[in-house]
């Protein structure tokens, strides 16, 4: 009798140290199970996770279960629209040659440059865009307006537009280009949402090009103006490596359609990104652009820096 009392005392007064190490035995299990991934989720009852799609370029996160701590994916790495705004400020100057005549009538113009003869000032020429991407594919929507212009006295006579103009008559002109550029591009090296890093694409485009040009005698009242348009096919190359906040950037473009119908735009600049969005930059461009329209011809070069300002989500 006093011996099974003092079992039952003895149970009593070490249940709670039991209870205790089973409790600590319990928990240290769970540890080593959520440390060790499973084979798959399947064996431990929870839901299965949807893989990441391929343009993530990340593992998906693992979970443990019951567990609020997973591993950290950047967020704009996943997304697969993207989307983009632009706006730049060019400030071109022009040299070369422009041919207009009076309805394709040849002999009735001639070869006028837009220095020694018209002083064509530098142009503030404006350019606004917009892009949507999906995934390593692009297409892209801009407009560029260049608008020379110029006040000179003719130290010759020219013939512009079947109307001649004499030796000594002070003129105004003006010269108008309007580019409609619309273009699809490929990102063929590195991620195009990443942060960091090189990024080259590819791609075509179709640039519609207006032409308006205008020759005013200020002394006889000569009043001349012609207008035409035309598309271009256009293929382009355009790189940019990143360093943090801060990235380079160039692009090439070039369309043909004769030897004496053609464009060639070279650009380079550097940036900077803030708030992850936003973009400001500053480079300088060239462009080389001919034309030849029944018998009207041009030959420019123009070139000068720009800054531009974009937007990307």
């Amino acid at each position: 009798m006093v011996d099974a009392r003092a079992r039952r005392l003895w149970h009593l007064d070490h249940a709670p140290a039991r209870r205790l190490r089973r409790l600590d035995d319990a928990a240290t299990l769970r540890l080593r199970t959520w440390s060790t991934p499973p084979a798959s989720a399947r064996e431990l009852g929870a839901p299965s996770v949807p893989s990441t799609p391929a343009a993530c370029d990340v593992a998906a996160p693992v979970c443990a279960p019951s567990s609020s701590v997973c591993a950290p994916v950047e967020p704009d790495t996943c997304r697969p629209w993207s989307f983009g705004a632009f706006g730049r400020y060019w400030h071109p100057a022009i040299k070369g040659e422009v041919l207009i005549t009076r309805g394709g009538e040849p002999g009735s113009g001639s070869r006028v440059d837009t220095q020694d003869d018209l002083d064509l000032c530098d142009a503030s020429a404006w350019e606004v865009g917009v892009s949507v991407g999906y995934r390593r594919h692009r297409v892209s929507l801009s407009y560029e307006w260049i608008p020379f212009s110029g006040s000179s006295q003719l130290d010759r006579p020219i013939v512009y537009r079947g109307v001649t103009y004499p030796k000594g008559e002070h003129v105004d002109s003006t010269i108008d280009l309007t580019f409609w550029k619309l273009g699809y591009d490929y990102a063929f090296v590195g991620d195009p949402q990443a942060k960091s890093g090189l990024t080259m694409r590819g791609g075509l485009a179709a640039w519609l090009w207006d032409y308006d040009g205008r020759l005013q005698g200020v002394d006889s009242g000569i009043d001349e103006s012609r207008t035409f348009s035309h598309v271009l096919p256009v293929a382009t190359l355009a790189a940019q490596d990143a360093f943090g906040v801060f990235h380079v950037a160039g692009r090439a473009s070039g369309g043909l359609l004769a030897s004496d119908r053609y464009v060639v735009d070279l650009e380079a600049s550097v940036g900077v990104t803030l708030w992850k969005t936003l973009s400001l930059d500053v480079g300088y461009r060239w462009m080389n652009f001919a034309f030849h329209e029944t018998t009207n011809e041009a030959d420019w070069t123009l070139y000068g820096p720009f800054a531009g300002i974009s937007l990307a989500f």
